[in-house]
């Protein structure tokens, strides 16, 4: 899952980009010591990025499962009718009906 299909700033956003972190996997992965090393990477920064994991059920450290991932996505999607969603390093463009699709085999 992209980083930015969820409410980041676009400041934290491109902090993010430039230590290479780009998926919500790689980030997930991060401590909090880890990111507060990034250049302008900051408390404010921190505390914002956890609020934004927060209000989305997630945590830095969290160990996510792909079913966890497309149940994500699907929260995520709203009136969309496609959606590229990142697992690991994959891209997966997915639509509504074979979300619901998966959702029914898992």
């Amino acid at each position: 899952m992209k980083l930015s299909d969820l409410n980041f700033s676009n400041q934290i956003l491109s902090l993010l980009k430039k230590d290479s972190i780009n998926t919500l996997e790689d980030l997930l992965h991060k401590t909090e010591k880890e990111l507060l090393q990034i250049k302008g990477f900051g408390k404010s920064s921190l505390n914002k990025l956890k609020e934004v994991l927060k209000q989305n059920n997630l945590k830095l450290g969290m160990d996510l499962h792909n079913s966890q991932l497309i149940d994500l996505s699907s929260e995520l999607i709203h009136s969309k009718t496609e959606e590229t969603i990142e697992i690991g390093r994959h891209e997966i463009l997915i639509d509504h009906d074979e979300i619901e699709k998966l959702r029914e085999k898992m």
